[in-house]
């Protein structure tokens, strides 16, 4: 296991807090009103054309002037969606740069962030060397248990088929 107080000055410097990470939403929410906006009133022009194309149907003496604004609700929309892909293209490099500046946390970073919150809400006290040292009988028995020697295969030597003074065995 790795010591993390090595990377106390790491962590500290790209760390991100919750605030900024709710400074992050409110840019990406701001920005897609934005987005948005543009958008719908890109479309109103072509919307405008359709409108005067349907109170020109069944009307034999503005034929020629259906098709002119058929001809422009058409151009009108191939130039809308350009432009709205265009401000697509913009907004997403914004939420790049918007991601950049502002890191989502790590796992550790979150966890360390959530521990820190735990530590503070339970008002934690660091306990003394003394208290520290003292060791309870639930805690022996368990260093007894983990650091006990697996039981001997071959107690007695002259049982051992393979004896270390054999060097045979071994070279």
């Amino acid at each position: 296991m790795s010591d993390l107080v090595g990377e106390a000055k790491f962590l500290k410097f790209h760390y991100t807090t919750e605030e900024s990470l709710l400074d992050k939403d409110i840019l990406k929410n701001k920005s897609w009103d934005k987005f948005e906006y543009k958008v719908k009133s890109l479309f109103l022009l072509p919307l405008g054309f359709q409108c005067w194309q349907i109170s020109l149907i069944n009307n034999v003496e503005k034929a020629e002037l259906y098709r002119k604004v058929r001809h422009f609700k058409v151009l009108t929309l191939l130039g809308a969606l350009s432009i709205g892909i265009y401000e697509k293209i913009k907004l997403e490099r914004y939420w790049v740069y918007l991601n950049r500046f502002y890191p989502e946390p790590t796992q550790l970073q979150k966890s360390l962030y959530r521990d820190a919150m735990m530590f503070k809400e339970l008002n934690y006290q660091e306990k003394s060397l003394e208290d520290r040292q003292k060791l309870d009988s639930d805690t022996v028995k368990i260093y007894e248990q983990m650091y006990r020697l697996p039981p001997q295969l071959y107690p007695d030597p002259e049982d051992d088929p393979n004896p270390a003074s054999v060097k045979s065995h071994y070279t």
